[in-house]
């Protein structure tokens, strides 16, 4: 017997295939008793911090339906690959759809690739997926503790401009609500 056809899906720019076993063929219900789930289908975009995820989850009545994912992730540089590694929010997924009908599927996947907005990263990086771990510390001090003069001192003497532009963003918040 032939293998099954790929689904044909309208990919658009910026969105890369990871993984890719989507066919065009229902999942053999009979060979796929038990409890189990199947990654069918994974999609990146490295500019919007996003990737979707397709599974097939079935049931133990050889039963199941499509589980659609869109997640969230951060990049991380790793010097010793010389790639980037995924910190993907599991937990928090961005929009999820579970359905037995493909045809929703397909409409959801096509759709998520324009509408899907860039995920906000905070940290403070050199350059992609690499943090500026001193300015990186003073942020995560900032948030967590507030303002304080030796804090001060440290983020002027770094010279970061992004950590620099936080603390007087910070400094302006801090003056408001101190007036109201």
């Amino acid at each position: 017997m032939a293998n099954p056809k790929l689904q044909t899906l309208r990919i658009e720019a910026g969105w890369n295939v990871a993984y890719n076993q989507f066919t065009e063929q229902d999942i053999n219900l009979m060979n796929n008793r038990g409890n189990k789930e199947y990654s069918l289908l994974i999609l990146c975009n490295s500019e919007r911090g996003k990737m979707i995820n397709l599974f097939w989850k079935s049931n133990s009545n050889a039963d199941g339906e499509f589980k659609l994912l869109a997640l969230n992730y951060l990049e991380t540089f790793n010097p010793s690959t010389n790639n980037f590694d995924l910190e993907i929010n599991w937990e928090k997924p961005h929009a999820q759809l579970q359905s037995k009908n493909r045809t929703e599927i397909i409409e959801q996947i096509e759709q998520w690739f324009t509408e899907l907005p860039v995920t906000h990263d905070a940290r403070i990086l050199k350059k992609r997926g690499e943090t500026d771990e001193p300015s990186e510390s003073y942020r995560t001090e900032l948030m967590r503790d507030g303002i304080s003069d030796l804090l001060v001192s440290k983020i002027i003497s770094n010279g970061n401009q992004k950590i620099q532009d936080l603390l007087l963003d910070f400094t302006k918040l801090k003056g408001k609500l101190e007036r109201v």
